[in-house]
């Protein structure tokens, strides 16, 4: 009888190990299964971040003025030059407007200046409020920020500088200048408050060189009248046109 009491005993406590060691594996097994599962999101994640499309961002340094130091014309300063009166009509005709009133309403929109001319070794500003008309103070300048926008998948700085000793402008926003192998130019926001030149994301006053083909003004005039229609610019137009553009031309800049 003592000796069946000690076989029980021994199977009742074999059968407790067991148990035990059962569970202590089921629960290595069901750790494993988490971590296994854990390791599979993570890869998937790594693997959506791979897929997404990388925006390009172009590398910014403080800037100076000197990437615009020169004399530069609002290209609505160009307006009144007799190589300009075909397109700009046709412009104006598709607005319902008289090429006189749109010539008004451009001007109106674009900065309260016609040329302006950056010293870069001084870090000054000259305004002009007509082309050829008396030029204000020299105005120091400092910058400011860069704010970027994203366009075509790349992200282009906008350089924003300070007006100083009561400059007339507060702040203005100068974008690089582009499109040199067919129509180099550049655009200009002015405004009260930083946050106001960011939030006119619409407005692209464009300033050209005083050499500029007048062939060159035509054809954004037309580019203007085919893809934007109602006085809303692209900054970042794409002029692919073939003609000749080897000869350049005096320009009467008639406000």
């Amino acid at each position: 009888m003592k000796k069946r009491s000690l076989i029980v005993t021994f199977l009742l406590a074999l059968s407790v190990l067991l148990g035990a060691c059962s569970g202590k594996k089921a629960d290595e097994e069901k750790a494993a299964d988490e971590e296994k599962a854990v390791d599979e999101v993570q890869e998937e994640t790594e693997e959506d971040v791979k897929a997404e499309p990388k925006v390009e961002v172009e590398e910014v340094e403080d800037p100076d003025l000197s990437g615009w130091d020169g004399d530069w014309y609002n290209i609505t300063s160009f307006y009144g030059n007799e190589e300009l009166a075909e397109p700009l009509a046709n412009v104006a005709a598709e607005k319902e407007m008289t090429t006189e009133d749109f010539i008004a309403e451009e001007k109106e929109e674009t900065v309260p200046f016609q040329r302006m001319t950056i010293d870069a070794s001084a870090g000054t500003i000259v305004f002009y409020e007509d082309a050829d008309g008396e030029p204000s103070d020299a105005y120091p300048y400092e910058y400011h920020s860069t704010e970027m926008i994203e366009h075509g998948g790349v992200a282009h700085p906008l350089y924003i500088f300070e007006g100083k000793e009561n400059a007339n402008i507060p702040y203005i926003l100068l974008m690089g200048i582009h499109g040199e192998d067919k129509f180099a130019h550049f655009h200009v926001r002015t405004g009260q408050t930083p946050k106001e030149l960011i939030e006119r994301d619409d407005w692209y006053p464009t300033f050209v060189g005083p050499e500029v083909p007048m062939t060159m003004i035509a054809e954004e005039l037309e580019h203007h009248l085919e893809a934007h229609g109602d006085h809303d610019h692209d900054h970042d137009h794409d002029h692919d046109h073939d003609h000749d553009h080897d000869h350049d031309h005096d320009h009467d800049h008639d406000d």
